[in-house]
């Protein structure tokens, strides 16, 4: 697809809502420059608006209507696109419905009908997001070696490796920034204060010190320093003196 050259959001009387292409088309260079980066993790999660076939087969009374107010959702979410190109991508997913729809309700030519107004309306909704993203497959990555048939997989088991490996970090990053911003007037840290202070089990918290020499030694020097008399009598001394 492609993206209108003078298009600016400011252009709609509507706002224009994210989607997956729209965020594949803001790291498209990125993208296309490493193929061999199967997963963008973004850092957070962005909320998007996702088109959908509906589930099981479109009843005959519902044809015309879901038909019309799918395609209209489709053709606001996609508005800063050429125009060209949205037609084409209604008019895929026009026979998707189709295939889908009971009672030929609908013919082909009033199928294009339906894509022509769409597009004419295609500035008419305020479209909410239903759908967060946050792992971005690339859709320009190199396959080559991997056989189509276990491709899918094949993503589902890298994502699952990029998360599992981001939530250490994550998990790392809260018990460390825990420990360094202790306040050693309070009374001694323990595994158990860290527990709730980061809202992490105390299973994990003992599991990342072991396994972590660095975590356990900024541990160690906070639980020495923290709650001693000297700091407890320093304390006191300052609350008296304010």
């Amino acid at each position: 697809m492609k993206v209108k050259s003078h298009f600016h959001p400011e252009d709609f009387e509507f706002p224009v809502v994210l989607t997956k292409y729209a965020i594949e088309h803001h790291w498209r260079t990125t993208l296309v420059g490493l193929p061999g980066m199967l997963i963008l993790d973004l850092k957070k999660n962005y909320g998007i608006f996702q088109e959908f076939i509906p589930p099981g087969y479109i009843k005959e009374q519902e044809v015309k209507y879901v038909t019309q107010n799918l395609l209209l959702q489709i053709a606001n979410a996609y508005k800063w696109i050429d125009d060209d190109n949205l037609y084409a991508l209604l008019m895929d997913f026009a026979n998707k419905l189709r295939k889908k729809s009971l009672g030929g309700v609908i013919s082909v030519g009033m199928y294009e009908d339906y894509v022509r107004s769409a597009m004419i309306n295609k500035d008419t909704l305020l479209l909410e997001p239903n759908k967060s993203i946050r792992y971005l497959y690339n859709p320009y990555y190199d396959y080559t070696g991997i056989p189509l048939d276990e491709r899918k997989q094949f993503r589902i088991d890298q994502l699952n490796m990029v998360i599992g490996l981001e939530k250490r970090r994550d998990n790392y990053d809260t018990i460390y920034e825990a420990i360094v911003d202790y306040d050693l007037g309070h009374k001694r840290l323990t595994k158990r204060i860290l527990e709730s202070l980061t809202g992490l089990s105390y299973a994990t918290i003992k599991n990342y010190l072991n396994e972590h020499s660095e975590l356990e030694l900024a541990y160690n020097e906070i639980n020495r320093h923290s709650g001693t008399a000297m700091q407890q009598l320093h304390r006191k001394y300052n609350q008296a003196r304010n």
